[in-house]
């Protein structure tokens, strides 16, 4: 039995009970973290049964010598959901920071991103097939162009991310989500470097032909095993920590509702005395005058 083999095999039985274990967490979040997160943390609890289905395909095709292509297009499809499952997050975190935002062209953005990301990985699919198929020619550059388009989604999604943090600090009592919409937000933006490195590996895989690059078990452990196993798991440390943020966000739309009814009241200026022609007083009230609190007197 060769080392790689044996590597590879340790690789998929450490693998299932890791992210049988960080499926629990994942799926707390998903429940916690109601409907703004339920995007983000439902595709990072696909990506995790992705990578212990994939497992347990590829032990049991080493254990029945099956050489189906199955288990090879199940572990190369896990890159896409974590992909869009971090992309959610942050979707979470930027409408969590900014009740303000404009949730329809938010939406569109974040469509238009995942249509994107699953569709550069049709093409890796699509090549992985044409690569089994010995159509080596058509399989190579069909993948080069999902990894490039994989990676571009990748620094697209870290620009975005730092554009989030561009936005004022708000008023934690006036905004209660927004130290924890934050801290979610600072999670996305460290496990980036983490998807960088994973997607990197799969570029060179891609790019580079020599054959011992790809069955190095170390280059694979380091830039794809490890950086995976680490950014779930810091995503689900982060979505523990703010597992609050649903509550926190009815109490802010509640202080909304009850500021909004009371941010005009009535001022009733005093009488004015008149005189009637006929020489009987009679008292004038003028209309009231709505009034902002927060603006001076007479300024609408």
């Amino acid at each position: 039995m060769s080392n790689s083999y044996t590597s590879s095999h340790d690789i998929n039985i450490a693998t299932i009970p890791v992210y049988a274990i960080l499926l629990q967490p994942i799926l707390y979040c998903a429940w916690k973290h109601g409907a703004a997160g339920l995007l983000g943390w439902l595709i990072l609890n696909m990506f995790c049964s992705v990578r212990i289905i994939g497992s347990i395909l590829s032990l049991h095709a080493e254990a029945t010598n099956d050489s189906g292509s199955l288990p090879i297009i199940i572990s190369n499809i896990g890159l896409s959901p974590l992909i869009l499952g971090l992309a959610g997050v942050l979707h979470e975190a930027r409408t969590s920071r900014n009740p303000n935002m404009n949730t329809r062209i938010e939406r569109i953005k974040v469509i238009v991103y995942h249509l994107t990301v699953s569709s550069m990985m049709v093409f890796v699919i699509i090549g992985v097939i044409q690569q089994i198929n010995d159509k080596e020619s058509a399989a190579n550059t069909l993948m080069k162009i999902g990894v490039i388009g994989l990676l571009s989604c990748v620094v697209v999604l870290g620009v975005w991310t730092w554009l989030s943090f561009q936005q004022p600090k708000q008023n934690p009592l006036a905004y209660p989500a927004w130290d924890d919409a934050t801290k979610l937000l600072h999670t996305v933006f460290r496990v980036l470097p983490l998807l960088l490195i994973r997607v990197m590996y799969s570029l060179l895989a891609t790019f580079i032909d020599d054959e011992g690059f790809k069955d190095n078990m170390g280059i694979r452990i380091g830039m794809s095993v490890v950086p995976e196993m680490l950014l779930v798991t810091f995503l689900a440390l982060g979505g523990v920590m703010t597992r609050n943020i649903a509550s926190l966000k009815k109490m802010e739309k509640k202080l909304d509702e009850s500021s909004e009814s009371d941010t005009y009241q009535l001022i009733q200026p005093p009488a004015v005395t008149a005189y009637s022609g006929a020489g009987v007083e009679r008292s004038e009230q003028p209309n009231s005058l709505p009034v902002h609190p927060y603006r001076p007197y007479g300024e609408q």
